[in-house]
């Protein structure tokens, strides 16, 4: 059996996501901006489906007892935005070459539909 570690995208995300992707398999480099905000939506993608959801879960009834770890998710969430908008505010196009190839390693394709991640060694499986 082969197991994986993944999690769907917004469906906007990840339609923007292949768009670009496919724009740059024809060969056309996209705009700073462009890759910048895609970025973004990838790390709030990851920051909510590790972080902001599973604390979702943890919270009681009240919605006591995960506030910090609610605060400290969110600052994360500033801070990469933050970071991400200065990192990739000039990106080469052999940069956009390596960002592409990132992205379709980390494209995994299910019959269930298609999410952001990888497949798991079996052992980890």
């Amino acid at each position: 059996m082969t197991y994986y570690f993944g999690f769907a995208l917004a469906n906007d995300h990840q339609a923007q996501l292949d768009a670009l992707l496919t724009k740059h398999a024809s060969g056309e480099y996209s705009e700073p901006d462009e890759i910048s905000r895609l970025a973004i939506m990838g790390v709030d993608g990851v920051v909510h489906a590790l972080a902001i959801n599973v604390i979702a879960l943890l919270r009681d009834e009240n919605g006591d007892g995960t506030a910090l770890l609610d605060k400290v998710a969110k600052l994360v969430l500033k801070t990469m935005h933050g970071l991400l908008g200065q990192l990739l505010g000039n990106v080469s196009i052999e940069e956009q070459d390596k960002l592409a190839a990132y992205m379709l390693r980390r494209r995994v394709d299910l019959p269930q539909g298609r999410l952001f991640g990888y497949q798991l060694s079996s052992e980890d499986g």
